[in-house]
C-alpha cells in the first residue's frame, strides 16, 4: 500500500514523466529547465515516497518497470487533461470563446447548421459545444448558454422557448410504397402492423412511440428496433426502414434529409419544448450575447 502519496509533490510526477517520455534524465533535464541531478532527486524521491522502483537504470541507459509505464500511461493522460482544461481557461479569460451545452438530438439536427451559419457571420468568436443527454451536465451552471428539454421554467437559467414539441409517426414514401401506398391519414391499428423504430428513454421526460400509442388508448406494440439515439433512429427512418415519432419542429428543418411524411393526424402535444436558456446569476460576455440572440432569431425564423 502507497502510505505516503499525500506527500508527493506535483512537481516530482511532472520530473517524472518528462523522463519517462525521453527515457534519458539529460534530456529531461533540458526539457525541464533544471539539472540532471534535480531530475534524479525528484525521480528517487518518487520512487521511495511510492515504494516501488519506477525505472531500471543500467549505466546512463534508464528503461521503466511495469509499474513505472503503468504510472507514465495515467499521469501522461492527467497532465494532457490538465493541459487542454488550462488552455480552455486560458482561452476564456482572453474572450471570445462561448459554451453552450445542448442534448444530442438538439445538437445533431438544429443547433449544428446554426452554428455553422454564426461561424460565417462572426469568425471571430469560438465556440465550445457540450453534447450530452445527462439533464444534470446540461443544466450545469459553467455553461454560457444551454438548450433544455422544459416546460419553460428553470431555477438557474432564464428560459426561451424555441421549438415547441409536436411528436407524430411518420415514415418516407418509399417505405410507404415497399408496403403498397396505404391511403393517408392511417388508422392507430394499421401503423402498428407497420415496421416501428423507437429509441431508448435515456431521459424520463422523453416521449417515445411507445407512449404515442399509450396516448391515444391502444396497447403499443413491441417494436421492431430501439435504438440507443433518437439520430440512430431518424437516420433508419430516413433510409425508409420504418416508422418513427417524430418531433416535426426539430427534425424537419430545412435542407434536413430523409423527406418523412406524418401517418396519421394524430399529433401529440406535449407541453414541453426545447428552450435556449441563459444564466440568471451570471453577466453574460458580449461573444454569448451576440450568440443567444442569434439563435433566437433563428428559431424565429423558422416558426414564421
Amino acid at each position: 500500500m502507497i502510505r505516503h502519496r499525500s506527500q508527493i509533490p506535483l512537481e516530482c510526477y511532472r520530473v517524472f514523466r518528462s523522463a519517462a517520455q525521453y527515457l534519458n534524465f539529460s534530456a529531461a533535464a533540458r526539457h525541464l529547465g533544471i539539472t540532471q541531478a534535480a531530475v534524479s532527486q525528484r525521480i528517487q524521491r518518487l520512487e521511495d515516497l511510492l515504494e516501488i522502483p519506477l525505472f531500471v537504470r543500467q549505466g546512463r541507459v534508464v528503461t521503466l518497470t511495469h509499474h513505472g509505464a503503468y504510472l507514465y500511461r495515467r499521469l501522461d493522460t492527467m497532465f494532457e487533461f490538465l493541459d487542454e482544461t488550462l488552455d480552455t481557461f486560458d482561452q476564456d479569460l482572453r474572450g471570445g470563446q462561448v459554451s453552450i451545452a445542448a442534448s444530442g438530438s438538439v445538437s445533431h439536427f438544429w443547433l449544428s447548421q446554426n452554428l455553422l451559419e454564426f461561424s460565417k457571420r462572426r469568425p471571430d468568436i469560438s465556440i465550445r459545444i457540450l453534447t450530452t443527454d445527462s439533464m444534470a451536465q446540461l443544466a450545469s451552471p459553467s455553461h454560457d448558454l444551454v438548450i433544455l428539454y422544459s416546460k419553460g421554467e428553470h431555477l438557474y437559467w432564464d428560459l426561451a422557448p424555441i421549438l415547441p414539441e409536436t411528436l407524430v409517426p411518420c415514415a418516407t414514401p418509399d417505405y410507404l410504397r415497399r408496403i403498397g401506398n396505404p391511403s393517408l391519414p392511417m388508422a392507430i391499428d394499421e401503423i402498428a402492423r407497420l415496421d416501428l423504430l423507437d429509441y431508448d428513454k435515456y431521459n424520463p421526460l422523453w416521449v417515445t412511440l411507445a407512449d404515442w400509442f399509450e396516448h391515444n388508448h391502444f396497447t403499443a406494440p413491441r417494436p421492431r428496433v430501439v435504438f440507443s439515439s433518437y439520430a440512430l433512429t431518424f437516420d433508419a427512418a430516413a433510409q425508409g426502414q420504418g416508422v418513427m415519432l417524430l418531433s416535426e419542429r426539430l427534425a424537419m428543418q430545412p435542407g434536413r434529409p430523409g423527406n418523412l411524411v406524418p401517418l396519421t393526424d394524430r399529433r401529440l402535444v406535449t407541453g414541453y419544448k426545447y428552450c435556449l436558456g441563459r444564466p440568471r446569476k451570471k453577466v453574460l460576455s458580449s461573444e454569448a450575447s451576440a450568440l443567444h440572440s442569434f439563435l433566437l432569431e433563428q428559431a424565429l425564423a423558422a416558426s414564421s
